[in-house]
């Protein structure tokens, strides 16, 4: 069996309310937001917000990896459009 259990909704409330307790943060910013992640998900049986956020915070953790290497290439689309005619594949 695999634990696929995570927190990643949590990386959006980074950085809110700083400096203050563990405890206290808990009671002032993740307890409500998980309460209305929690309340919608049952409730509505609505999984978008939740999955959402947690797209999203797989995509940083995922960016944050990949600039650990110095040889990413970070594109845009026009990036591409004129790398693709310059080096055609085989």
């Amino acid at each position: 069996m695999i634990n696929a259990h995570t927190h990643l909704y949590q990386n959006f409330l980074k950085g809110l309310n700083d400096g203050v307790p563990l405890v206290e943060w808990c009671d002032d910013v993740l307890f409500p937001a998980a309460d209305v992640i929690h309340a919608e998900h049952w409730e509505g049986n609505d999984q978008r917000l939740g999955y959402a956020w947690s797209l999203a915070a797989a995509l940083e953790r995922f960016i944050r990896y990949a600039r650990g290497f110095d040889d990413v290439w970070w594109c845009r689309r026009v990036d591409i459009a004129r790398h693709w005619p310059a080096h055609p594949s085989p």
